[in-house]
């Protein structure tokens, strides 16, 4: 199914029952890794609860917006930073080997089949998500899902004049930012200058500045900056400059993943650029916002 973009302008995704549900569900599983006693685990949740009601209570707007308070919430409670660092070293090797696995098969194919494969790539690596409660993606599939995977809306024909631009990526996932270098590499042997901007700090299983050198983004991208803060996307008061700016001065923005389609979904009249969302909706909401079947991957140009 094709979807044009004139059918999914304007949705934008609020905070919904199955939101609060998911997000609860999402931070216990935390909890499960952190402590392997139940009555300290059952405190935690309360206080974590606690701080969810005063969230919605004042109105927090966007999904990104709550599930970046609640592991702030997490985080502080528990003393525990890094809740998911074991994962996420685990899915940048599993990739590191996809990657150099599909970088040896792009040089085999043209130009038009590189590119291709490469937003395949890009989109796969967004099934590995740690952070929606009742999914899990196994590794071992990405070989077969960038084969089989069908899109429910492709707009990836943007990447292909983008000699000159400034493409800036909103990186998500680990081992998904190592699928990203590919899309990223095709995309600057096309002339583009290709920034990555990863997270300041631990947010779920998404990449940061520190795991940056060992997935070998500065490889890849003309550029790496964190945005100097542990927020699920990129919010425009909590960035640093560096971050904003690059933002602004961007082509086109490649946005990876559900928390950053939540977030600039709300604020795009404000940044007014091109964006162009490459997900998998892994969630309902996601996926009635962009008005795609459950679990459909999307390359949407707004």
């Amino acid at each position: 199914m094709l979807l044009s973009k004139s059918s999914v302008e304007g949705a934008v995704l609020k905070i919904d029952t199955k939101c609060i549900i998911c997000l609860l569900g999402v931070r216990e599983s935390e909890l499960e890794r952190i402590s392997g006693d139940s009555e300290l685990r059952l405190k935690y949740m309360v206080e974590i609860m606690d701080c969810y009601s005063e969230l919605l209570k004042r109105g927090v707007k966007t999904p990104a917006e709550a599930s970046t308070e609640l592991f702030r919430c997490l985080k502080g409670i528990t003393g525990v930073e890094d809740p998911r660092r074991h994962e996420k070293k685990v899915a940048n090797t599993v990739a590191l080997k996809v990657y150099r696995d599909l970088k040896k098969k792009l040089a085999e194919l043209n130009e038009k089949s590189r590119l291709k494969l490469a937003v395949r790539a890009s989109l796969v690596g967004n099934a590995i998500d740690l952070g929606v409660a009742g999914y899990s993606f196994n590794l071992e599939s990405i070989y077969s899902e960038i084969l089989s995977l069908k899109l429910a809306v492709d707009d990836s024909w943007i990447f292909e004049q983008i000699e000159g631009l400034e493409v800036v990526f909103l990186l998500d996932n680990c081992g998904e930012a190592v699928l990203d270098r590919l899309l990223a590499e095709e995309l600057e042997k096309r002339g583009a200058r290709t920034t990555a901007i990863v997270k300041g700090g631990s947010f779920q299983n998404d990449i940061t500045i520190k795991e940056s050198d060992m997935a070998g983004l500065n490889e890849s991208f003309s550029r790496v900056i964190s945005t100097g803060t542990d927020g699920a996307s990129v919010f425009l008061d909590e960035i640093s400059e560096e971050c904003k700016s690059a933002i602004f001065e961007a082509d086109l923005i490649v946005s990876k993943g559900m928390a950053h389609f939540e977030y600039l979904d709300e604020i795009r009249d404000r940044i007014r650029k091109k964006i162009v969302f490459m997900l998998r909706a892994k969630c309902t909401p996601v996926a009635e916002a962009l008005k795609v079947p459950l679990k459909s991957y999307v390359v949407k140009l707004i």
